[in-house]
């Protein structure tokens, strides 16, 4: 486990330490982005295995949905769930494509659909976050759609320079605000724009104009870094009035890559702390559990929320990649018990690729929350790449996977309870979890369509 003493040293012997770290892992990214690819492009052709046993999961209803072309994730409010329904039409003889998407609004209780938006001819471009009321996600071209939640219509439209859209999906709520990233880019007219964090005050609407009359109205950058090409592409996570984010080097090679931790205020936009690391990459998730910041990516880290200081890490040792499972994660974790369980991109394919022995690649993990030790895995045999998010209920965990369907194990042992493999869960899914229930979508790629699911554990 690294020292926090690590990110105090002098910044030129940051990046030399830093570039021998990247020339000792290079081969391993590689071989996992190959691995991911094969796993994506093989999946199709799983079959059932006939050696394990099967899960046969309680299912407490079902509704058909449009949802299987969604950009981003459903977003859960409590009790209800908002979907992004993508279709597209063909227009000019074929030759183009019309995106429409609307947006659609289900009970978790009992599954009925209590409203769907009118449609709306752009490509979503952003998560939909909630603020009160309303519902406010972004589309292609610079625009801001506001929805009401009693009723499902829309009650403004409001644009802004392209350059400022959220890079996706990075755009969260904070202080009764909105927050994202944008991309680096250069503007006609206004120069060279920063990437940086953006804020926008949806106090300025004026919702008595209506949909009909768009508004006009920029965000502001309230956070840049001082290195140019030095972006967000991690979404930043916000509590108490407080935003988190980390940096993301596109030039890691001229910059050195030295990744910020940033904590800023959400009203007064004053820096709390920023600290710099060359562990990380800063392209996996953060997440905040009690008064701790962690993250999720090649190295799993834990920061003080008050402080920034690193309180434990644990890195990829290169030289022990025939005798300790690779640990690294691209899922946000669900905490349980003292434990966090999460997926990677790891395959069935790893191990002749990369030349790892077959027991210590793992596509499913569980470690424990205080040390970071590996407690259980799996990787089941067939399986693509993950980075779905498991969940953890009356003592089992469920995962989504690629061509092997859920999965369930026993938390604790990571005894394989059952497969469901009839069922084509979608791995990208963070599923949501109400009234005793695990919410999942059965896709349908043969008519492109998604079926939510309630499943009682």
């Amino acid at each position: 486990m690294n020292s926090c003493g690590r990110m105090e040293i002098e910044f030129g012997d940051t990046i030399m330490k830093h570039n021998k770290l990247c020339n000792e892992i290079i081969f391993v990214i590689i071989c996992f982005i190959l691995v991911s690819c094969t796993g994506c492009i093989f999946d199709g052709e799983k079959k059932k295995s006939s050696d394990e046993p099967v899960y046969e999961p309680n299912v407490v209803w079902k509704l058909e949905t449009n949802a299987y072309g969604s950009t981003y994730q459903p977003t859960q409010n409590g009790q209800f769930l908002y979907l992004i329904e993508c279709n597209y039409t063909s227009v000019n003889d074929g030759l183009e494509q019309e995106y429409k998407f609307s947006m659609t609004k289900v009970d978790l209780l009992d599954g009925h659909i209590v409203w769907t938006s009118p449609e709306i001819f752009r490509v979503n471009k952003s998560p939909v976050v909630v603020i009160n009321d309303r519902l406010y996600v972004q589309t292609s071209g610079g625009y801001l759609y506001v929805i009401g939640d009693d009723d499902g219509k829309i009650d403004a439209v409001v644009s802004f320079t392209r350059i400022y859209m959220d890079r996706g999906p990075t755009m969260i709520s904070c202080g009764g605000n909105l927050f994202w990233s944008n991309i680096d880019c250069y503007n006609e007219g206004e120069g060279v724009i920063n990437e940086g964090l953006l804020k926008f005050d949806v106090s300025k609407i004026d919702f008595t104009l209506g949909p009909e009359q768009v508004q006009h109205i920029e965000p502001r950058l309230v956070w840049t870094d001082d290195v140019a090409d030095v972006g967000i592409l991690m979404r930043p996570v916000a509590k108490d009035g407080i935003v988190y984010f980390q940096t993301y080097d596109f030039w890691q090679e001229k910059h050195g890559s030295i990744i910020k931790t940033v904590a800023i205020d959400a009203d007064s936009e004053v820096v709390k702390w920023q600290t710099p690391t060359t562990t990380m990459n800063g392209d996996g998730h953060m997440q905040i559990f009690d008064d701790r910041l962690y993250f999720f990516e090649n190295v799993i880290s834990c920061y003080d929320l008050e402080t920034g200081k690193c309180l434990k890490e644990k890195c990829r040792d290169t030289e022990k990649l025939d005798t300790e499972v690779y640990i690294g994660a691209d899922s946000p974790a669900y905490y349980s018990d003292g434990k966090f369980y999460y997926t990677n991109n790891t395959s069935w394919a790893t191990s002749s690729i990369a030349g790892i022995p077959q027991n210590m690649v793992k596509n499913i993990i569980c470690i424990d929350a205080e040390t970071f030790a590996y407690v259980w895995g799996d990787l089941p045999k067939g399986c693509g790449s993950l980075n779905s998010k498991p969940v953890v209920a009356n003592g089992k965990t469920f995962v989504a996977t690629w061509g092997r369907g859920l999965r369930v194990y026993n938390s604790e042992t990571g005894e394989l309870i059952g497969a469901a493999e009839n069922i084509n869960t979608h791995p990208f899914a963070d599923p949501p979890q109400y009234n005793g229930c695990i919410y999942y979508f059965d896709a349908d790629h043969k008519n492109l369509k998604k079926t939510l699911m309630a499943i009682k554990p």
